[in-house]
This record gives C-alpha cells, sequence and structure tokens, in this order.
C-alpha cells in the first residue's frame, strides 16, 4: 500500500485486474434461449437523462487524490460507491442503518414486554383485581395489568433469547461501524475527487457517476495497470461474484428448488441461504472450500436448525409489525405478488447492476400481474363470493350497529368479529377475478417477455399454462 492511500480497501483480491469472471457473448436471436450473456451498460431506461457534475479541477486537488492512487481491493470500493449512490449519501444511509439497530432493539423489547410483562386475565377482565393487589371498579387502564418488575420474573428461555439477540445486535453495531467507516472514505472520494456533493445524488444518474469515474482515472489511477478505463470495467468489478450467482442458477449448477410432496419441484432461493453461499466466493480459498464444503454445508445446516426457533419467530414479529401498517394503508397488499429470488437470478443479465435489473422488472410487473390474473380456478370463486357474501353481511350489520349504539362494541368479541370478518373479505376478493377481465395470456406474456428479453425454452408451447418467476 503506497503512503497516503486509505487503508479501508487494501488486501483485495489477486484476480487480474481486467479479467471479468465471465466472458460477455452476444445477446441470442432465438427467444427460447437462456437470458442474454451481456448486459447494455448504462441503458437503463432510468439514465435516459444523464445530468453531469461540473468539470474537475487539476491542479488544485494533487495532494488529496494521492488517497486514491492504486486502490488495492477495487471489487469493494466501486461496490461502496455504488452503493453510496443508489443510498443517497451518507447521511441517509447511516440514518438507514442506525434506524435499522434500533428498530430490531424495538421489536426484541416491545415483543418481551407483552409476552412477559403483561397480566391478560387482568387486561380482559377476567379478574378484578390489578396486578399490584388493587380492587378495580369502573373502567380500566392498562397500567393495572402490567407486571412491576417483570423483568426480575423473566422465563430463563427469554433470558436465553434475549442474550443471543444482544450478541447478535453486538454484532450488527460493531459491523454498521465498519460499514460506515468505509463510506466515509467512499463520501471524501464523492467530495474531493469527483467533485460531488450529496445533494447531488437525487439528481444525478449512476451512469453520469460512471462516466465522471472513467475521466478521474487518467489523473488518479484507481486501477494499477490502466490509463483509461470503461463503463464495463466497473460494472465486472460491481457484479464480479453476482455474475457467477447468476451463471450458476441459468446453468442449472445450483437450482434452487426443494421438493414438497403432491406439489413437486419449487423454486426456493431465500436470502438466508444467499447469505450461506457467500462464504465460498472468494477464489483464493476455492480449493480448500471445495475440500471442506460438506463439512462446512453440514455445519451451516446444524446453526441454522439451531437458531431456527429464534429467527423464526423474530421473522413472526417483524413480517406482522410490517405487515400491520402495510395493510392499514393498503388492504390489498396480502394478494401483492412480486418475482421471487429465483426468478430474478433466472432473467438477470450478466454485467446488470441491481437498480437496472429492478427498473426492468418493475416496467414488466403490472402485464406479469395480469397474466398470473388470467388463470383462476371457477370452483374457487365460486366459494370466495359466497363466504365474503356472509363475512360482509355479518360485519355490516355488526357496524351498523356499533354506529347506532356504541355500547354493541363493548359487547365480548364484537370488535373481533368485524375485524376478522373485514379480513376474510379481503383474503375472498382476492381470489375472485376481475368480472372485465379478457382472456389473452399470449399478448400479456408477450408484453412480459419484451421486458424481460428472453422466453425460458420450458415457456414454449405453454403460454396457456400458468407461469412463475
Amino acid at each position: 500500500m503506497h503512503t497516503g492511500r486509505n487503508i479501508l480497501f487494501g488486501g483485495g483480491p489477486a484476480q487480474s485486474e481486467s479479467a471479468p469472471l465471465i466472458s460477455g457473448s452476444s445477446t441470442p436471436a432465438d427467444p427460447y434461449n437462456p437470458p442474454p450473456s451481456t448486459h447494455v451498460v448504462g441503458s437503463s431506461r432510468n439514465d435516459e437523462v444523464n445530468p453531469t457534475p461540473p468539470s474537475m479541477s487539476s491542479s488544485s486537488r494533487r495532494h488529496s487524490d494521492r488517497r486514491w492512487d492504486h486502490i488495492d481491493n477495487l471489487d469493494r470500493f466501486f461496490t461502496l460507491v455504488y452503493e453510496y449512490h443508489q443510498g443517497g449519501g451518507f447521511v441517509t444511509i447511516a440514518v438507514k442503518k442506525v434506524l435499522g439497530l434500533a428498530q430490531f432493539v424495538f421489536v426484541v423489547t416491545f415483543s418481551t414486554f407483552f409476552l412477559q410483562c403483561i397480566d391478560y386475565d387482568v387486561l380482559f377482565a377476567n379478574k378484578n383485581v390489578s396486578t399490584t393487589g388493587t380492587t378495580l371498579t369502573g373502567k380500566r387502564s392498562f397500567n393495572d395489568a402490567v407486571i412491576e418488575n417483570c423483568a426480575g420474573h423473566l422465563h430463563p428461555l427469554v433470558i436465553l433469547s434475549l442474550l443471543v439477540a444482544l450478541v447478535f445486535w453486538i454484532s450488527r453495531v460493531i459491523k454498521t461501524a465498519y460499514y460506515l467507516l468505509q463510506l466515509h472514505e467512499i463520501q471524501l472520494f464523492y467530495h474531493s475527487a469527483l467533485l460531488i456533493e450529496d445533494a447531488q445524488l437525487s439528481n444525478l444518474t449512476w451512469h453520469a457517476v460512471v462516466m465522471r469515474i472513467c475521466e478521474v482515472q487518467k489523473r488518479l489511477q484507481l486501477i494499477v495497470d490502466r490509463d483509461h478505463v470503461s463503463p464495463i470495467d466497473l460494472y465486472n468489478r460491481i457484479l464480479r461474484f453476482k455474475n457467477y450467482l447468476v451463471a450458476l442458477v441459468n446453468k442449472r449448477v445450483l437450482p434452487p428448488v426443494i421438493n414438497v410432496p403432491f406439489v413437486g419441484s419449487v423454486p426456493y432461493f431465500p436470502n438466508g441461504l444467499k447469505s450461506n453461499l457467500r462464504q465460498y466466493k472468494d477464489l483464493d480459498n476455492l480449493e480448500t472450500l471445495t475440500r471442506q464444503m460438506e463439512k462446512d454445508v453440514a455445519m451451516y445446516g446444524f446453526l441454522n436448525l439451531m437458531f431456527f426457533p429464534l429467527i423464526f419467530l423474530y421473522q413472526i414479529l417483524y413480517s406482522f409489525f410490517t405487515l400491520s401498517e402495510l395493510i392499514k394503508r393498503r388492504p390489498d397488499a396480502l394478494g401483492i405478488r412480486r418475482y421471487s429470488n429465483y426468478g430474478r437470478y433466472r432473467v438477470r443479465h450478466f454485467n446488470e447492476l441491481t437498480h437496472e435489473l429492478n427498473a426492468r422488472l418493475n416496467r414488466s410487473h403490472v402485464y406479469a400481474n395480469a397474466y398470473m390474473n388470467q388463470f383462476y380456478s371457477t370452483l374457487t370463486e365460486v366459494f370466495a363470493k359466497n363466504v365474503a357474501f356472509v363475512a360482509g353481511a355479518i360485519a355490516g350489520v355488526l357496524a351498523i350497529l356499533s354506529a347506532w349504539d356504541e355500547d354493541v362494541l363493548q359487547i365480548e368479541h364484537v370488535l373481533t368479529v368485524i375485524s376478522v370478518c373485514g379480513v376474510v373479505m379481503v383474503i375472498c376478493h382476492g381470489m375472485i377475478p376481475d368480472e372485465n377481465l379478457v382472456w389473452q395470456p399470449e399478448v400479456l406474456l408477450a408484453h412480459v417477455t419484451s421486458e424481460l428479453n428472453y422466453v425460458p425454452a420450458e415457456w414454449k408451447g405453454q403460454v396457456s399454462q400458468i407461469i412463475t418467476l
């Protein structure tokens, strides 16, 4: 490492500076083929307008530019440059990370409080004595049901779970602190080398940032053996291992599917599996990791199984808190469809950044959703309409009675019945097709594939049968 350079990106991989992980080829003419091997860099429709920052001044910044000469770990450096732009700058990313840590603390403490610190017999008026021994008469308050000094009466399993959560949270704090330290270096790079302030990022496309990096390479020598760099060089750096994972999925070397009894093969590629697979991306340790993979996979499986109850409980609580707000804002949220992780990798181009993939999939989503709505069960529709009718009648009558006299709400389980009927109606309406539906799967799938840019071979001749990604 040269004197005066930052120390956060040293010790990079030993691969050639210029060699991409996967060689590209031209886009196939036959649509029933694997996805294109190359992505047109900077061609996202979101990048059509490319405002550029002011021109560089080479004389006044020579001293500050020395710290960026010959960055060792270019993969990590350019990845952070990309994340910095997509995240909206240092302050936005830092606030998001800190609030994420605070959100974890909230979920754990909030759940523990309601599991261990509330006497539900008092809360539900099953007994007339508060947790402090006071006789209750008249209207009750929430404090009457709160157990005093509940921290001294926690269940041993709850204490163990809190200790595990604390260790996990501390590890996240350390990782977040180091990540923000790296981002601070990237902030200096944007400000001093690229002359781009954080306030400009919201109006500056990624393509414009790439062009600026290509311009400053002539002076900074970010890549040792290059006087000039092109956008594809940056994309190869950022997407080196992402390209490799895309190739594994497309070539079926890594088939992320599970066999479900009576259902068959189901694509299954959760974020947890993706995180475990990242342990095997370091080419320096490839041979060693290959020999140890069977043992390591067993170890990861054992650890996942051991911590499964805690992880599963946290995921349920986090999903519940998230969906509670989402359903209140969008009642149809339970029926929203999305591309699976497997589908995203199946249609992803090599050298395609995440925001470019998201833009392409978002443009196809409305047609993909309409295509999926073409297929429904008439038997399910009949049941859904009748169940929705009954639930709507019950909820409607109870709502009218409650509006007429609010004392109706004090009757046991009335509010619960209204809420459950409302949820049932939302679910049933999601099973009932649009009365204006027109059967045209070929047209809709053509719109989808025009954005996906290819059609898998197994789709050929199957347009009138449901296809999912």
